[in-house]
């Protein structure tokens, strides 16, 4: 299992396991040595692809035209996770923020290396249980993944699922599941629901 040190906040990650969960994710990886090389002539001169610290990511469409929830179209997903992802390196970029990347997700990574909170690093499918190392914080320190508390309705909730995959509503509902279990039922419901596309 691998152990992500913990800077400001942030779980650092190789861009490389990036690419490789969001595969597991649904997600199709390109432009980058580990994932079949970089297209010559197509990217920034001396831009973050030259160096290896870039990649490109796009929902795989072999999962239909639409989000994981069967009705939000493949584009506007990609840029409501693009923004989603906003902060996590040097460079995202997708069609909500850079009219050049309409097809894609960039993501350009100084020093080859990608930072997320726990919210994301629990919502691309990272193991939430994995502790990090080398880090400056005490065990008592240590960001906990908050399991969807008080603080987000179920209205929210059930809005966040809507834009996961079923490897991650399966994480969801498994950390869910662990709590609270009037919550797990409820959220259950509620992950069924969007991944059935029943609207009530």
């Amino acid at each position: 299992m691998a152990k992500y040190t913990i800077v400001d906040g942030r779980y650092q990650i190789p861009l490389i396991e990036f690419g490789n969960q969001a595969i597991v994710s649904g997600w199709g990886v390109k432009e980058h040595p580990a994932f079949g090389g970089v297209t010559p002539g197509v990217h920034q001169k001396g831009g973050h692809h030259d160096y290896d610290e870039a990649l490109d990511i796009h929902w795989d469409r072999a999962n239909g035209n639409f989000g994981p929830d069967g009705k939000t179209p493949w584009a506007e997903y990609q840029s409501q996770v693009g923004n989603y992802l906003q902060g996590i390196a040097t460079q995202v970029l997708h069609k909500g923020n850079d009219p050049d990347h309409s097809t894609h997700i960039h993501i350009g990574a100084t020093g080859g290396m990608v930072g997320l909170t726990p919210e994301q690093y629990k919502w691309w499918g990272f193991d939430p249980m994995d502790i990090p190392t080398d880090s400056a914080l005490s065990v008592t320190d240590t960001p906990t993944i908050e399991t969807n508390t008080s603080r987000e309705t179920a209205k929210e909730r059930a809005a966040r699922y809507l834009i996961m995959n079923n490897v991650q509503l399966d994480s969801e509902y498994d950390t869910l599941r662990a709590g609270d279990q009037t919550l797990a039922e409820d959220a259950g419901m509620a992950m069924h629901k969007s991944n059935f596309n029943i609207n009530e």
